[in-house]
């Protein structure tokens, strides 16, 4: 029979990041008075990461990780939906024709490639995509 810890564990890297179910046993393990070296053997993890955990725990009363910080966008929801709408209207809208457009809204040429090549099939400027270029293949006789 595997002890309780390896059950819990599983099949986690040495440097993935802990599961908050297992940092709540880690924590009812320190609150049973178990010694911490203990700890860290039965829960497969370094002995400073039962002392993080609990430091953590008392600084901020929480289990779970803090949100990471990322890279802002460059375009809200609200500007990639005018955006599109602008397309719509214009399918075959070139870009700088395309920023004259959507004003107040400063915005690279790149941004607006990958917008909509996501998006949808749209044709800027000279440039097809290569579902077009299917689509008009096929209805030539």
């Amino acid at each position: 029979m595997q002890p309780f810890g390896a059950v819990i564990v599983g099949k986690r890297h040495q440097k993935q990041e802990l599961a908050p179910h297992i940092r709540a046993a880690i924590l009812s393990s320190v609150e049973n008075r178990v010694p911490k070296t203990k700890i860290a053997r039965i829960y497969h993890v370094g002995r400073q990461t039962v002392y993080d955990t609990i430091k953590r725990w008392n600084e901020t009363t929480k289990i779970r990780s803090a949100p990471q910080a990322s890279r802002q966008r460059k375009l809200s929801p609200r500007d990639k939906a005018k955006i599109l709408h602008i397309v719509r209207q214009y399918p075959r809208v070139e870009y700088a024709r395309l920023k004259l457009l959507v004003r107040g809204i400063n915005v690279s040429n790149y941004t607006l490639y990958r917008l909509l090549k996501g998006s949808r099939d749209y044709e800027l400027g000279s440039q097809t995509t290569s579902k077009t270029h299917t689509k008009r293949c096929k209805n030539l006789p």
